[in-house]
């Protein structure tokens, strides 16, 4: 029979019965086979606690490394959500914001979110900044690379110098021309409406953040796929950005195009709406390098067609005065002694009356025989004598009489 267990023994009871079984195993084989089903009882228990204590041990060291290293598990939402919450001014977190449909791809974006700013206004990009977070850094690094290579055929196939700024920025500014800055297997992209100090507030406040996180070590391509990728990426790009100034070109012909039409159209016209809209088109490309070669010849047209719509308007107000003029001397009469009926013998009007010749009187009545007008008369003057009369009003059935050897001319005023 075993000795009784000190209670200060610090094994428990299972594992010292566990221990002596196995001690005496050899000794009690006879034992063993007669009562089969308590050895195995006991070597089950045994190998239970070790399995126990393995796991127990296994999951300290996982817990030991992720309070070392930090957590892995890091998304671009997480990041920018960290980042936002003491900063009212980023607005409209997109979570998934994927629309080049890259997220998942090999060696491109795990995830990848993006936000507004309240303090920008008029930014050329989609978003105000956008995070994207790669499986490892080595895909970050060539992503790096790929937007750096935007940059790079930006300037080259679609340069300010060329197209103008304004052109510039909305091309490039779609295609992912931009501020980029990485950290592990971070991107912070930011909008070049950004000022500097900004932007340097962004870096710092991410990098506090991504600092946090352990790098995963996933999928790591190989020195040789690293520079396969590039390749393709760069021949792609290439492609790309080629194309992409041929559309610009073609879209800018056509601009000239319109514009020579434009021009024709006016110059037939003369219409000063035309005119107006000429000049506002000018004014826009003029801030188009490419049509340098052009400006001249169209700003030559368009002062050309602004010259005629002056003398056309000259020749209409011309005109007009000289048809008035017209009507009046029509309407002008010369009367010498006698009555005349308005309406019959002269016109209704406004006129100016001037003695021609003579002396006499002048009288009219209106057509309820009131007296209008009562002047002496003279064509050269005296005492009690006036050579004109002005703006006298001839209204229909008013009489005139004129006296002695007086003649009047009625010139006509409207």
């Amino acid at each position: 029979m075993p000795k009784k267990p000190k209670e200060s023994d610090e094994k428990s009871d299972i594992v010292k019965e566990a221990e002596k079984d196995i001690k005496e195993a050899p000794e009690h084989k006879t034992e063993a086979k007669s009562n089969p089903d308590k050895s195995k009882n006991k070597k089950t228990k045994l190998y239970l606690i070790v399995g126990i204590s393995a796991a127990v041990l296994l999951l300290l060291a996982i817990l030991l490394i992720t309070v070392l290293t930090g957590s892995s598990n890091m998304t671009a939402a997480k990041l920018i959500n960290s980042y936002a919450k003491d900063k009212p001014y980023i607005e409209k977190i997109i979570e998934l914001d994927d629309p080049d449909g890259l997220a998942g791809n090999d060696n491109e974006y795990a995830t990848k979110s993006s936000w507004d700013d309240s303090r920008l206004d008029n930014i050329i990009e989609d978003h105000a900044g956008t995070v994207e977070v790669f499986k490892n850094e080595k895909d970050a690094e060539i992503r790096e690379w790929y937007l750096d290579k935007v940059s790079e055929k930006c300037t080259q196939h679609i340069s300010a110098q060329k197209y103008g700024k304004a052109m510039f920025e909305q091309v490039c500014g779609s295609l992912g021309y931009g501020t980029t800055y990485r950290n592990k297997n971070v991107i912070l992209r930011l909008s070049r409406t950004y000022s500097v100090e900004q932007i340097s507030e962004y870096k710092s406040g991410f990098n506090d953040i991504v600092k946090k996180y352990n790098t995963p070590e996933v999928d790591i391509p190989s020195d040789e796929k690293i520079a396969s990728l590039k390749e393709q990426k760069e021949e792609k790009l290439e492609q790309l950005f080629s194309q992409q100034e041929e559309e610009m070109k073609s879209g800018l012909d056509g601009i000239a195009n319109d514009m020579n039409s434009a021009i024709d159209t006016a110059m037939t016209s003369l219409e000063e709406a035309a005119l107006e809209e000429l000049k506002e088109n000018l004014a826009y490309v003029k801030t188009i390098p490419y049509f340098s070669d052009k400006i001249s010849t169209w700003e030559q047209k368009i002062t050309e067609i602004s010259d005629k719509i002056t003398q056309n308007k000259a020749d209409e107000a011309r005109r007009a005065e000289e048809a008035e003029q017209a009507k009046k001397t029509a309407k002008t009469r010369t009367f010498s002694a006698g009555t005349y009926t308005v309406g019959t013998d002269i016109d209704s009007g406004v006129y100016n009356i001037t003695a021609v010749s003579g002396r006499g009187n002048c009288f009219v009545y209106n057509s309820s025989d009131r007296l209008q007008i009562s002047e002496m008369m003279s064509s050269s003057g005296g005492n009690y004598y006036i050579t004109n009369y002005s703006n006298a009003y001839l209204g229909t059935g008013y009489k005139i009489e004129i006296t002695s050897t007086l003649t009047l001319r009625f010139e006509a005023v409207r």
